[in-house]
């Protein structure tokens, strides 16, 4: 959560900076990414993850609505390398959230 969570704080212009010298919550990703390189998460863990790092991606972005353009692409390029390993080493996890997604914003509308 702190990794997607502190990418806003970086768009809107207060940032501090990372342990690896660089402003912004970038160390945070990198940690997180890391960390799911190396470690094997149980089932009820990667749905956990991947539940919390899509439903804090749309948190964000929505909190972004409005902000310049770059906002939104910085958090795309700080979160995207995150979502795709989870997609890469946890497909059917990923699936199953989107699926959850897709199935309540169809019965939002």
């Amino acid at each position: 959560k702190a990794a997607v969570s502190d990418t806003a704080t970086s768009t809107t212009g207060t940032s501090s900076e990372g342990e690896d010298s660089t402003v912004g919550p970038t160390s945070y990703c990198s940690l997180l990414e890391n960390l799911l390189l190396d470690v094997e998460l149980q089932e009820q863990l990667q749905t956990l993850v991947a539940k919390t790092l899509f439903q804090d991606y749309l948190m964000v972005r929505s909190q972004l609505s409005g902000k310049p353009a770059s906002a939104v692409h910085s958090l795309k390029e700080r979160i995207g390398p995150i979502v795709k390993l989870m997609d890469r080493r946890y497909p059917v996890v990923m699936d199953i959230i989107l699926q959850d997604h897709m199935g309540q914003s169809s019965e939002e509308a």
